[in-house]
């Protein structure tokens, strides 16, 4: 156990140094480090919540820290889909290419909505470790909406609405969540 902390911790510590040395901030000015941790947290909070129904384990955790860097860091620090394979295992990679943007396995799209809608299509089609990261990814979006644009978010109610809300509701992780978190960022429901 103490293991599998210390690998955690050394994890989180490698994601935050990349990160930071890419430069890549949050939307609100915050270290992008602060979205890999609430969506870590979240993740651990909706699998304890299941009730064995979803277990937890180290890597599920190492899994939502690493979620953004192949679409954010593919390259840096060595950071590729090769790397992932070595350091955790095929399934691992897999599940972590299907939550990133499509640009990483190489397929170009015309326009943003085809890349868009391959990228969700992915994820209603991958493993449930992958589908749970992304539900736990949306919550955060909508946890910090105010931080971008009145259309981005838009954007965002529409896509969880027309791609993940049926995952949410199949899973039974986060669909009441995510629509109280949509009503609040319409501006439908007042936050408490």
């Amino acid at each position: 156990m103490k293991a599998q902390y210390s690998r955690v911790m050394n994890e989180h510590d490698e994601v935050e140094a990349a990160f930071n040395e890419a430069g890549i901030i949050r939307f609100s000015g915050e270290s992008y480090v602060t979205h890999l941790e609430r969506v870590s947290l979240i993740n651990i909070d909706t699998r304890v919540r299941s009730r064995g129904r979803y277990s937890l384990n180290y890597t599920d955790v190492i899994f939502t820290l690493h979620h953004d860097t192949l679409e954010d860091l593919e390259g840096l620090n060595g950071y590729n889909l090769g790397f992932f394979k070595r350091e955790f295992g095929e399934d691992f990679a897999i599940d972590l290419l299907s939550v990133s943007n499509t640009k990483v396995d190489g397929r170009f799209f015309k326009d943003k909505m085809a890349a868009e809608a391959d990228t969700y299509r992915r994820v209603v089609a991958s493993r449930v470790r992958s589908q749970i990261c992304k539900l736990c990814d949306r919550l955060d979006f909508f946890i910090d909406y105010h931080s971008v644009s009145r259309e981005a978010t838009d954007d965002k109610i529409a896509k969880t609405r027309l791609y993940l809300m049926d995952v949410a509701w199949r899973l039974n992780v986060l669909p009441c969540e995510l629509e109280m978190a949509m009503l609040i960022a319409e501006g439908r429901v007042k936050p408490i």
